[in-house]
């Protein structure tokens, strides 16, 4: 019953949330050195949000309590990371990271704090989302210069090709249940 959203204090980004039954704002979340917020996510316990984080010449992932404020960056390295997803169990998040001018799928598991590369090819992989199994993660890739959706399944290390479009996806969105896919 509450919304998360960016808004602006000045010239950095908040966090804001707005909950639908008081029709009241709440939480309001400014980091420090943190100039742009972007792609909220919300955990599946629906107590952090991921977010990606522009500030100190980079972009990084971060995971923010929405209880306590308090703030955890997840990603710190030079290259750009974007698109977090949560996993269905909230065991990790996958996110788009832009290294050598190319984007990959890594993988952030939160218990052992590591990241881990799951989908890398020669060409940019971007927009991840989990499938509700937690075993499946669809995302577009620009193989053939076009943007097309696939799945990687995680279990079998396996990519398949789901479209063969003539323009082009992006940012695919899952029906609550997983079942039916959204494109723009």
């Amino acid at each position: 019953h509450t919304i998360a959203f960016v808004a602006k204090d000045g010239p950095e980004d908040i966090i804001l949330l707005w909950d639908l039954y008081t029709k009241e704002l709440g939480s309001r979340f400014k980091f420090d050195g943190l100039e742009i917020i972007e792609a909220l996510a919300w955990s599946p316990d629906s107590h952090r949000l991921a977010f990606a984080g522009t500030g100190f010449g980079q972009r990084d992932i971060y995971i923010a309590d929405t209880s306590t404020g308090a703030l955890t960056q997840v990603t710190g390295t030079p290259q750009r990371d974007d698109y977090p997803s949560w996993a269905p169990d909230g065991s990790g998040i996958a996110f788009s990271s832009k290294s050598h001018g190319q984007f990959d799928i890594k993988l952030y598991d939160l218990e052992s704090r590591r990241t881990r590369a799951l989908v890398s090819s020669p060409n940019d992989d971007l927009w991840p989302i989990w499938l509700p199994e937690g075993n499946k993660i669809v995302f577009v890739s620009t193989r053939e210069r076009i943007n097309d959706l696939f799945v990687y399944h995680l279990e079998e290390d396996r990519e398949y090709r789901l479209t063969r479009t003539i323009s082009g996806v992006i940012d695919p969105t899952l029906s609550p249940g997983g079942s039916q896919i959204v494109l723009s």
